[in-house]
């Protein structure tokens, strides 16, 4: 991998590589498969087949497959993907975030949307195999510490986005509805990660990472992966008023820990 990691380098455009996925966060296993990210300096993305031309002679038989900008492949009998972010972009993300803004956008691999945030979340998150001129370090010393306004605005934010779903599950009586019922408990949860992380002075993780990384954090809410799965078992149940007792319980608790976590002159407004 690491041969392959400079191969990656070496590409014209190619101005640092990591490790992303599970191994960037610390979470994987002998069984994760390997998410490099290339970070280009700006202008249109490096070519997949240049891509895949570099990586070629590492990989298993002809299990080489390129689609658009993304590359996937096989080698040693490990998943590899190859993904790309713009190193200009993450800086202008990084000055909005300092200013406490964001975007929440439609996205067709999240289903509850996409964080402009989530691209510092690969800068900050990714274990760095080679980089030119300090380019990773330079930003990341930007990104970090997590900026207060950020997270105010993505507490604030997120906790009245839960608020809103934990509604209208409320309204939900009918066993023939139990399929929106599961759609906004996904989105209730994947919008209170949102907060935990926030409330953690983290950037986000929005890829199913999340859901191994949250019970390592320093704050989170009292047997959350329990909670979680009882949430979609008492909505499978039809028990809304299960699924009700544990949404205000979380919520609530989210508000309680916000008032703490944003100091008493930025409590938060509740909706």
């Amino acid at each position: 991998m690491d041969d392959l990691a400079r191969a990656l380098a070496a590409i014209d455009g190619v101005m640092a590589v990591g490790l992303g996925g599970s191994r960037g966060l610390g979470i994987a296993d002998e069984h994760s498969d390997y998410d490099f990210v290339l970070f280009r300096d700006g202008g249109d993305p490096v070519d997949a087949g240049r891509i895949g031309a570099a990586i070629k002679p590492f990989v298993d038989r002809a299990d080489l497959q390129v689609s658009g900008n993304f590359v996937q492949a096989q080698v040693q009998g490990r998943k590899l993907e190859v993904f790309q972010n713009d190193l200009a972009v993450i800086a202008r993300e990084i000055g909005m975030a300092q200013a406490g803004k964001f975007r929440w956008t439609v996205h067709p691999l999240l289903p509850h949307g996409d964080l402009s945030t989530r691209s510092i979340s690969h800068l900050v998150f990714t274990e760095i195999c080679h980089e030119n001129n300090s380019v990773i370090r330079t930003l990341r010393a930007k990104a970090l510490p997590f900026p207060f306004p950020l997270k105010n605005s993505l507490v604030r934010h997120f906790i009245r986005q839960s608020s809103y779903l934990m509604t209208h599950a409320g309204k939900v009586r009918k066993a023939e509805d139990v399929q929106n019922l599961i759609a906004l408990i996904s989105g209730f949860v994947y919008f209170v990660n949102i907060v935990i992380f926030s409330l953690n002075d983290m950037y986000p993780v929005l890829e199913k990472g999340a859901a191994r990384l949250i019970p390592t954090l320093a704050y989170c809410p009292q047997e959350y992966t329990g909670m979680v799965r009882g949430l979609f078992q008492a909505a499978l149940d039809g028990n809304s008023k299960s699924v009700n007792r544990i949404m205000a319980g979380v919520v609530g608790e989210l508000k309680t820990r916000a008032g703490i976590g944003l100091g008493k002159n930025n409590a938060l407004i509740h909706p």
